[in-house]
């Protein structure tokens, strides 16, 4: 009996290579390893976010840094990929490249880690509604230096816009990170004005949410208390011997 070859040819054209990237395959991985995934296609799969459902998949940043490395571009892709991060325009291709400039910082290429502070502090996309760009690569990065140049550049914002979810957002992976606690410490034994902003702002936050809390719960006693009033023992009992409400109460025992 005689079995046709259905292995993948072991010469892939850029079209396929480009397609494989494109979606995210497992065979642009297995390539990578065997060293026939050209240099074009992965540069460009790292220049443009290419994912067809970005509500559904993850950035792929970890992913093409993993390519990188199996295929042996690292040294190659740097330069396109620092000078793309010097000219952000599209807010999606920008995630992905700031990802991968964690990864790159990570492994000692400290341009990438001064690339990210100058992203975090300048906020390039920040007319798109993308002024978190570069924040929790570098909170992963850095720690508390990280969160701190993010406190600071959110704070000198505050000085003309309102507390709102970005600045929870940060909090809240720093607090997964490097905890509350530390949080507080660093925030309170600063002399930073933009700094200094931001803590108050955060604790202005904190007082108001527990004032709502409690008008919530002096609101639902105060109910209480008048369902209370309203409902007297007359009042039951004419329910619950009515004609319309709860008459078989009458025929009980």
């Amino acid at each position: 009996m005689n079995y046709s070859d259905v292995s993948p040819p072991p010469v892939h054209t850029p079209a396929e290579q480009r397609d494989a990237l494109a979606k995210g395959l497992g065979r642009a991985r297995l390539w990578a390893e065997q060293g026939i995934l050209t240099e074009t296609p992965l540069k460009e799969a790292c220049l443009q976010d290419l994912r067809y459902d970005r509500m559904c998949e993850e950035p792929r940043g970890g992913w093409l840094w993993e390519i990188i490395n199996a295929v042996g571009f690292r040294n190659a892709i740097r330069v396109p990929l620092l000078h793309a991060l010097h000219n952000l325009s599209d807010p999606e291709n920008a995630r992905q490249l700031c990802k991968l400039a964690q990864h790159y910082a990570a492994s000692g290429d400290a341009t990438f880690r001064d690339l990210l502070y100058q992203i975090v502090t300048q906020k390039p996309l920040a007319a798109t509604d993308y002024d978190f760009l570069g924040e929790s690569e570098l909170l992963a990065l850095e720690g508390e230096r990280g969160f701190l140049c993010a406190a600071k550049s959110r704070g000198a914002q505050l000085e003309q816009i309102d507390w709102d979810w970005p600045e929870e957002s940060l909090l809240r992976e720093a607090g997964e990170l490097i905890g509350e606690t530390r949080i507080r410490e660093l925030l309170s034994s600063t002399s930073d004005p933009d700094l200094n902003r931001f803590f108050e702002s955060w604790q202005q936050q904190i007082r108001e949410r527990a004032e709502r809390k409690q008008q919530k719960q002096r609101h639902h006693k105060k109910q209480q208390r008048q369902q209370t009033e309203e409902t007297s023992v007359e009042t039951v009992l004419e329910a619950a011997l009515g004609e319309t409400n709860c008459h078989w109460i009458r025929r009980w025992g």
